[in-house]
């Protein structure tokens, strides 16, 4: 399988001329890192002038078989009507099933994301409660009894909670 730059020099086109010829000429697949590859055969038969298009799709739609690569081009002059629309429902079909695992791929991605952000936002905010609890622990620690005497209850409980949930996390 070949990277859009491989192709690129295979071809002697641009990157950007690659990506335009994607779903028209060439059908990459992306692999498990997200990274779109291209058949090596398929690149090599739009090298040669023999697409997809023409070649492949004509062989899946007319009854007889994959035509030669001299009549390769002149299917579409030739075809019928029957099975030209054939072929047109066909590339439709194959277009918005790749389009919809386009979507899908892109919609798992953001969900990934947005759990990457939230993991990320969660233990900065545990971060932030624990380096304030162990404020407040060393606070409690450095005061004298009579400052301590003249807490609240309500002070002396959140106090009390706070250094339990540290015990817990500690």
């Amino acid at each position: 399988m070949m990277t859009r730059s491989q192709v690129a020099k295979r071809l002697g086109k641009s990157i950007a001329t690659v990506r335009r010829m994607e779903g028209v000429e060439l059908f990459p697949t992306r692999d498990g890192r997200g990274v779109f590859r291209f058949d090596p055969a398929e690149v090599e038969a739009v090298a040669a002038g023999h697409t997809r298009n023409s070649a492949d799709t004509a062989g899946l739609v007319r009854a007889g078989g994959a035509p030669t690569e001299h009549d390769a081009g002149d299917w579409f002059t030739t075809c019928s009507d029957a099975d030209f629309a054939a072929y047109l429902e066909q590339s439709r079909t194959a277009a918005r099933e790749r389009s919809r695992r386009r979507q899908e791929a892109a919609a798992e991605e953001l969900r990934e994301w947005r759990e990457r952000r939230n993991r990320r936002r969660q233990e900065a905010e545990a971060q932030s409660m624990m380096l304030d609890m162990l404020r407040l622990v060393e606070a409690v620690e450095q005061a004298t009894p009579r400052e301590i005497a003249r807490l609240r209850d309500e002070d002396v409980a959140e106090i009390q909670s706070l250094l339990s949930v540290v015990q817990r996390l500690g």
